[in-house]
């Protein structure tokens, strides 16, 4: 081809990759002084023959099992095009081709991504695609995962209170995939039903239901889940139990011990009420351990009924409960129980000198005594 004024350019028409996609280099050849011929060369110029490549496509297979926490790999393919694209891996808004390792295949003309990613079961039902980018145009193929787990089952919260004699429902919440049921157990031997995954107490008793547990648990084939334990606060009035015998015979300077044991939510207060024999006078004694009255070196004064009282606040509701009677009979020798005093007697005037005392059984005979010498007997 002459060049026309000049102008050495080169049109290439129906471009083809197999022909045109090359380097093209001008070459200009002039002569020396001496007659010589040679040629200086410009710069080579490259042409690239531009071609979409095919849509990329995935390969199907791993997709079918993706698990949570583990090493998943996922293949990404695009054929044809020129020049041949680079792939690119985006989960949701978040490019993760790092993850990701390339090969290029000249013969085929193909380009295969290979993703090695740990998925997490928050990916589960968001978009992953596979980007083929060319100059000609950016080019997309999409995949919701499927990622499954063992079941994560949680409760609103750990402790759930409730007033006797009310009812009473639980759920426990299930995050799985495979779905799974939420399974309930307990030790306990009151009766209790589950709808779904809530469980259901009916009529709850204060006694029998307080502080008991339940379990929660689900499992799916991936595997199950942990254990999620509840307790059951019950609020319930006091109830009182003697533990000790209802009638005691103690004999004059031994011991006494008088237990109550009580239950109730909150736990009650518990009071003591005595009602003398001698004076039918009423006493509040307060020992130091609430539970449990101990008298020691017992006098005739300490016969009578003893009670105790347990007393707790529901609400505005103030609620009691108190025991069957105790009571302490005490015998023995004869104890005098009237202060010793001095008598202020008149001159010519009659003088009264009481005692008070007690024995069980009576005496056989009481004996005044002046100056350690009888003055007076009484059978």
């Amino acid at each position: 081809m002459r060049p026309v004024k000049g102008d050495c350019s080169v049109i290439l028409k129906k471009v083809s990759v197999d022909r045109d996609n090359t380097t093209f280099e001008c070459q200009v050849p002039s002569f020396n002084q001496g007659g010589s011929k040679y040629s200086s060369s410009w710069p080579r110029t490259s042409v690239i023959v531009m071609v979409k490549p095919n849509t990329p496509r995935f390969k199907e297979e791993p997709f079918q099992s993706i698990l949570a926490g583990q090493t998943t790999s996922l293949v990404c393919e695009s054929l044809g095009g020129n020049p041949l694209p680079s792939l690119e891996w985006h989960l949701g808004n978040k490019n993760i081709t790092a993850s990701a390792n390339t090969t290029v295949v000249e013969k085929s003309k193909s380009v295969i991504s290979t993703l090695n990613y740990v998925f997490a079961k928050e990916n589960n039902r968001a978009s992953l695609t596979c980007v083929s980018v060319h100059r000609l145009e950016k080019q997309t193929t999409k995949k919701l995962l499927n990622v499954t787990y063992r079941p994560i089952v949680s409760v609103d919260r750990r402790v759930f209170n409730v007033l006797e004699n009310h009812n009473l429902t639980i759920e426990c919440h299930v995050d799985a995939n495979p779905k799974a049921p939420a399974m309930w157990k307990s030790d306990t031997t009151t009766n209790y039903k589950t709808v779904d995954n809530t469980l259901i107490l009916t009529e709850v008793k204060g006694k029998a239901m307080d502080d008991k547990e339940f379990q929660c648990t689900a499992k799916n084939v991936v595997g199950g889940s942990e254990t999620v334990t509840v307790v059951i606060s019950v609020s319930y009035r006091p109830h009182i139990a003697v533990k000790t015998p209802k009638v005691q015979s103690v004999l004059v300077g031994g011991d006494v011990e008088m237990i109550c044991e009580t239950s109730g939510n909150p736990k009650p207060t518990i009071t003591w009420t005595f009602v003398d024999y001698v004076y039918n006078q009423q006493h509040n004694p307060s020992p130091a351990d609430p539970s449990k009255l101990v008298i020691h070196n017992v006098s005739y004064l300490d016969e009578g009924d003893y009670y105790c009282e347990g007393e707790n606040k529901i609400g505005n509701d103030i609620n009691k409960a108190t025991s069957e009677k105790m009571i302490v009979s005490v015998s023995g020798k004869p104890q005098f129980l009237s202060p010793n005093e001095p008598v202020i007697g008149f001159k010519n005037e009659n003088t009264a000198v009481e005692a008070v005392f007690c024995s069980d059984p009576p005496p056989t005979r009481v004996t005044w005594m002046y100056d350690s010498i009888p003055q007076h007997e009484i059978e």
